[in-house]
């Protein structure tokens, strides 16, 4: 009973949708919410939706963003990103460097959901080699 009951509870994160491309907009949704909840807000230059893939029992789909910010902004914008009740997790991370005067750097961040295994499209077969 207990194990059903704290699988119940973290399925609770999963991010319900009818379609993968809904979904992915719901993970970028919380991407934004959280980027415009910094002290300066992060402003997102880019977006780009990943593909929906097979992940365990479940599902998982991405969307990475781009955007200029100073070390504490990001450390704190991937402080708030582990503290949502969504099961979502930074993928990868790329930082490059910036405008030194200003202390800015330019980071490359994909953000990686859970989602139901019936929004992974299914694989159609092809031809074997």
């Amino acid at each position: 009973k207990r194990v059903n009951t704290a699988l119940a509870d973290r399925e609770k994160g999963i991010i319900r949708a009818d379609t993968a491309a809904q979904a992915q907009a719901q993970l970028l949704q919380v991407v934004r919410r959280i980027s415009k909840a910094q002290a300066p807000a992060i402003d997102l230059r880019s977006t780009e939706l990943g593909q929906t893939q097979p992940f365990g029992a479940y599902g998982q789909t991405s969307v990475s963003v781009t955007f200029e910010c100073r070390i504490e902004q990001l450390v704190n914008l991937l402080a708030d990103l582990t503290a949502q009740p969504e099961l979502i997790a930074p993928a990868d991370l790329r930082i490059s460097s910036g405008d030194r005067r200003r202390k800015v750097m330019q980071v490359r961040l994909t953000v990686a959901g859970v989602v139901p295994r019936a929004l992974v499209p299914e694989k159609k077969g092809g031809a074997a080699f």
